[in-house]
C-alpha cells in the first residue's frame, strides 16, 4: 500500500484541519473519495466490484484503471465485506426466525412454532455434532537442530578439503556443462590507499 493511502487511513474521517499531518487539495479528494466509497461499500456490501468502479469514474471521474486501483486499495483497508455481510445476514434471519416463532407462540400455533424452531436448528447447524476441538496445549512442534553437515541430506560423497571441492565441481561442470568455465576471481575494487 502506498503511503499515501497509509496517510489517508489513518486519518479516514477526521477533519483535516485536525490531522497531524497536512494534506495537499489533491490528497484531500482522494481522501474524500476513498471515505466515499468505503461508507458506500459498508452500507450496501452487496454492491458488485464493477458498480463500485462504475461509480468512481462517474462521480469522480477516474479512469478505468485508476478506478481499479483505488478500489483495490480501498479493499486492501476494509477487508472482505462479503463476509461481513454474511455476518449481517445470519443475524437477520435468526432475529426473523425468533419473531416468527414468538408470534407462532403468540397465537398459539404449535406446528409453526415446531416449523420454526426446526429451521433456526438447521440454519445455526444445531442439528449437527459439534466439531471437535483440537486441544493446542499438546501439539509439541518438531525439535530442529541447525546443522552445516550436508550429509543429513543424504548428499553422498561430500568433499572435505580444497583440493577434493575443486575436483568435485570440475566433474559437476563436466557433467552438467560439457563446456569449460573458469571460476571468478575476487578483485578488490576499494582504491589502495
Amino acid at each position: 500500500m502506498s503511503t499515501l493511502a497509509e496517510k489517508i487511513f489513518d486519518n479516514m474521517y477526521r477533519n483535516p484541519s485536525e490531522s497531524p499531518v497536512p494534506f495537499t487539495e489533491t490528497q484531500l479528494e482522494t481522501k474524500r473519495m476513498y471515505e466515499d466509497v468505503f461508507a458506500k461499500m459498508l452500507t450496501d456490501p452487496d454492491l458488485e466490484d464493477k458498480e463500485i468502479i462504475n461509480y468512481m469514474q462517474n462521480e469522480y471521474g477516474k479512469s478505468l484503471s485508476q478506478a481499479y486501483r483505488d478500489f483495490n486499495t480501498i479493499q486492501h483497508v476494509l477487508g472482505n465485506v462479503k463476509n461481513a455481510s454474511r455476518e449481517w445476514d445470519l443475524y437477520t434471519v435468526k432475529k426473523m426466525l425468533k419473531e416468527s416463532y414468538a408470534l407462532a407462540k403468540k397465537n398459539g400455533e404449535t406446528k409453526n412454532m415446531v416449523m420454526t424452531a426446526d429451521k433456526l436448528g438447521k440454519y445455526t447447524k444445531l442439528d449437527q455434532a459439534a466439531p471437535d476441538v483440537t486441544d493446542y496445549e499438546k501439539i509439541i512442534p518438531p525439535s530442529w537442530e541447525p546443522s552445516a553437515d550436508p550429509t543429513l541430506l543424504n548428499i553422498p560423497d561430500v568433499p572435505q578439503t580444497q583440493r577434493e571441492l575443486s575436483e568435485y565441481k570440475r566433474k559437476l561442470r563436466h557433467k552438467y556443462l560439457r563446456t569449460n568455465i573458469v571460476d571468478a576471481e575476487i578483485v578488490d575494487d576499494e582504491p589502495n590507499g
